[in-house]
């Protein structure tokens, strides 16, 4: 039920809004050492993201919504290193969170909780289908999506080396959705949790 109540609230916000959820060029800040994030700009369904860069290789965390969006979180790791995205991790299967996944290229790795692969199957086509209801901008940007499966899923934690420091996948069980993941940077001191926008 609370689900179906937020799909509502949502409608009637975005159709206020009258525009496309897209992720902005040009504002990515670090937030700490080697830790990027470019920020929603307190734009409906547009969550904040994470780019985490080691010695070889960037983690990023979320896409934006549809690969329109991905295009430009690419294009924003672009201007901090030329290191290959190794990793992708989603925070949470709602489309603004990782329906770009399928832009990044095929070697990166795709990494997040068991539990939200199963969510993204169960419920990923329908809520896909909500959003798109939503308004054309949003469904211009969800038609050209392909679901990208995970090739590694973890119950609790998982932990990548980016090769100077380890970044820690966290799940702790059901909140916002079945597979919300928490991201931790011991090193950092800095916390990406969730970034729910």
């Amino acid at each position: 039920m609370a689900a179906v109540a937020t799909i509502f609230v949502l409608c009637g916000v975005l159709r206020a809004q009258n525009k496309a959820p897209l992720v902005p060029s040009g504002k990515t800040q670090e937030i700490a050492e080697h830790v990027y994030v470019i920020p929603d700009q307190r734009m409906n369904v547009v969550p904040n993201i994470g780019i985490i860069v080691g010695r070889e290789g960037v983690l990023v965390v979320d896409t934006g919504m549809g690969p329109r969006n991905a295009e430009t979180v690419l294009n924003e790791v672009k201007k901090i290193t030329s290191k290959p995205v190794a990793y992708l991790t989603i925070t949470h299967f709602h489309p603004e969170h990782g329906m770009g996944a399928q832009a990044l290229p095929a070697g990166t790795i795709v990494i997040y909780p068991t539990a939200q692969k199963a969510e993204l199957l169960e419920k990923g086509p329908g809520m896909m289908k909500e959003f798109s209801g939503v308004s054309t901008e949003i469904a211009d940007l969800l038609k050209p999506v392909r679901f990208r499966m995970p090739n590694i899923t973890f119950s609790e934690e998982a932990e990548i080396d980016l090769g100077d420091f380890p970044v820690r996948l966290l799940h702790w069980g059901p909140s916002h959705t079945r597979g919300d993941e928490f991201v931790f940077c011991p090193s950092k001191a800095s916390y990406l949790a969730g970034m729910l926008s």
